[in-house]
Parts: C-alpha cells; structure tokens; sequence
C-alpha cells in the first residue's frame, strides 16, 4: 500500500502549521496501520493499492477517475458533499481525501501534545473532531473491505443491470447497506456531546432533504423540471436522507436497542424520521448473515421501505409493459415539519 499525498498548503488560516505537512506521509501510514487493527477481526485492506491525501481533492479525483475510464464522480448536492472516495479498478483499490482530513488529524494531535504549553480553550472539541475524522479514514478502509467481499457474490456484477423497479430500489437499498456497515464497522468511540451533535445533524439533513422533494415535485407538476431529472434527484434526495439515517445507525450501533425505543416514542414530524426503527432492523438482519449473501434478494426487506418512503411523498412507481411507471398527482406537498407549525398555529 502507498501513501501519497499531494497537499503544498493548509488553508490561509491554517498556515502557521503548514510545518506539519511533512509529516503527513508516515503520520497517515501509521494511522492507517493503527485503525486496521483496533478491534479483532481486523479491517482486509490486502487489495488496497494506494491512499491519496490530496491538495485539490475534487480535481485529482476526476483525473484518476477519467484515466481509469471511469465516469468522474464526487457526491455533491445540497445537503450532502463528500470528501473520501474509494474507487475500485483491475489492480485493486484507491482511497482519495480531501486535505481537509489529515490536516485536522495533525493538527489536532499537534496541539493534544502540546497542551501543555498552549493555552487551548476548546481541546475537547478539536479532539472529538480528531477522533471524527480518524474515524472517516476507517470509515474508507470498510468500504475497501465490504467491495472486496462484494467481488466473491457471483450474482452481485450483473445484480442491478437490469432497468425494472425491484432493481432500482434494491440498488438505493444496498447503497445504504455500504455505508451503514462502513460506519458500524468503522465506529470505535461513544461520546455523549458527539451523539446529541449526530442527532442535530441527521434532523437538520432530513428536513432540507424533504423540502428539496417537496420542492422538485412541484416543479416537476409545473413543468420547471422533466420527469428524468425528478426521478433521478428524487431518488439521490432519498439516498442521501437516508445515508444520514445510516451514519447515525451505524456509529451508535452498539446501543441501537436502547435508541431505538426513544426513537419510536418520538413524534418528529418528518416522512424519513420514524422509519429509522423498521430500517436499522432490516439492517441488523442482513448483518447476520453477513458476507454469506446468496442473492439480490438480501436488499429487498430495506427496498420495501425505501418504496414506502417514496409512496409518503404521493408518487407511487409501478411496472408496466412499457417499463416504470410514475404516478404523480398534481398537488403542492409541504415538509411534515412545516405542516404541524401550521396545524399548531
């Protein structure tokens, strides 16, 4: 494995430290080594080719990306932006960073060991925020390892060629899979403060993300948007909400009995919210049997809520002779949120 950073510069505020970029490269390395093995069984990065920390994160992507032939790609909309990818080809896998990553972990470990002499008011908080992005880093290792697992399913290459319904949903469904096994795999740490900010975070995503649906639906019913554009961003809104359902699945994983009782008791308006329970079972489910899957139908349970949730926003898909069918009455939907300030006022 090759660790290969790119970085010339930490950010304009950030340059009293540019020192420590030297020392990135053996820093990440040992990181790397570290975060594999913290807990048995350990993370299989044998197929991992190489580790990109980069100056221009997006740009150097899309340049090994396209000279790989593969479609340049980095998740970007507006409630989701990435920062790691791990982009698969023939020889094994790549793992990409923005700088941002390694230079909050260096920085951060810098002045732990320096407190001494440093007068920090928010340690605490700069060392959750190391512990958060060490945590990204495994958080790609288990990606690297759940796609070297996907490699051994026979049925898996040819899974969602096919452009039917049950294929378009069980795809949203395994890519929830992917991330909540990446961050249940790669959660080592519980930190209450850390927890409530999660919570706070997953609610504000969810509900820009049903506004957004809400939105792009009447533009689609106006005639702003075609339908191709509504059912694409619709379903990468859906994905998206639902990712956040799964980060948060997936770190809190551990005490997922004890959250999903509160969870279940509170009345959140939202048409994401209190689908998390019925979710994180079906989850837990297809981790039992885990990596012994025998085929796509594994996806199914969790595509059969993904539908639901479609269904809540009064666009009810079906298959047809002539292919997927969207019924989608004109109507001005509104965020459930909105709709019980409304109800209250």
């Amino acid at each position: 494995m090759q660790i290969i950073v790119t970085i010339k510069s930490f950010d304009s505020n950030l340059k009293q430290f540019d020192f420590l970029i030297p020392s990135i490269r053996s820093a990440m390395e040992s990181v790397i080594k570290q975060l594999v093995t913290l807990e048995k069984p350990y993370i299989n990065i044998n197929n991992l080719v190489a580790v990109h920390f980069t100056e221009n994160y997006q740009e150097e992507l899309f340049a090994f990306q396209k000279s790989i032939g593969q479609h340049a790609f980095a998740t970007k909309n507006k409630i989701a932006e990435g920062h790691a990818q791990v982009v698969a080809t023939k020889d094994g896998y790549h793992i990409f960073f923005s700088k941002l990553i390694p230079m909050f972990i260096v920085i951060g470990q810098f002045l732990e060991n320096n407190s001494d002499k440093i007068d920090i008011d928010n340690l605490k908080q700069i060392v959750l925020e190391k512990k958060n992005l060490l945590r990204v880093i495994r958080h790609e290792l288990s990606h690297v390892e759940d796609e070297d697992n996907q490699k051994s399913w026979p049925w898996f290459k040819h899974a969602f060629d096919e452009y039917n319904l049950q294929n378009i949903l069980r795809f949203d469904a395994h890519r929830l899979w992917e991330e909540y096994y990446a961050c249940r795999r790669s959660n080592y740490f519980y930190d209450l403060d850390g927890i409530s900010e999660e919570i706070n975070n997953l609610l504000s995503n969810l509900d820009k993300a049903e506004k957004e649906i809400c939105d792009l639906r009447w533009k689609y019913n106006t005639n702003e948007i075609d339908l191709d554009t509504f059912i694409r961003l619709l379903h990468e809104y859906i994905r998206s909400a639902f990712i956040y359902c799964c980060y948060f699945m997936g770190h809190t994983d551990r005490v997922a009995d004890d959250l999903m009782d509160k969870i279940i008791q509170t009345e959140y308006p939202s048409r994401f919210f209190h689908l998390i329970p019925d979710m994180w079972k079906a989850l837990k489910s297809m981790v039992r049997v885990y990596p012994q899957w025998d085929n796509p139908e594994i996806y199914d349970e969790l595509s059969s809520i993904v539908l639901h949730c479609i269904e809540s926003f009064e666009i009810y898909p079906r298959e047809t002779d002539e292919g997927v069918y969207y019924d989608i009455p004109p109507k001005k939907l509104m965020p459930k949120k909105e709709m019980s300030k409304e109800v209250r006022s």
